[in-house]
């Protein structure tokens, strides 16, 4: 994107925060200052679980299919496929 109108976004963003500020009382900005740092970490910490989901299900050394001897990632019972068994 262009780097106008990123700064364009960030200001509207700016002006819609302090419009919301402005409908309630004074005493109550420190609260919801709170409550939007609390709102960013959360769903900064659901973004990082489901990436770390998500690459965990895209790395087959994690893959209940292809257990190795001694491997505890799919002794827990969270199975993603049958288990490789070798026939001697």
């Amino acid at each position: 994107m262009d780097h106008s109108i990123l700064e364009r976004i960030r200001k509207a963003k700016s002006y819609q925060q302090k419009a919301l500020l402005a409908l309630f009382p004074e005493n109550m900005a420190g609260h919801l200052e709170t409550i939007g740092r609390e709102w960013d970490a959360i769903i900064i910490e659901c973004a990082a679980e489901w990436i770390t989901r998500n690459t965990e299900k895209a790395n087959p050394e994690n893959d209940c299919r292809t257990e190795k001897p001694g491997q505890e990632s799919c002794k827990s019972g969270n199975r993603t496929g049958a288990r490789k068994v070798s026939i001697e």
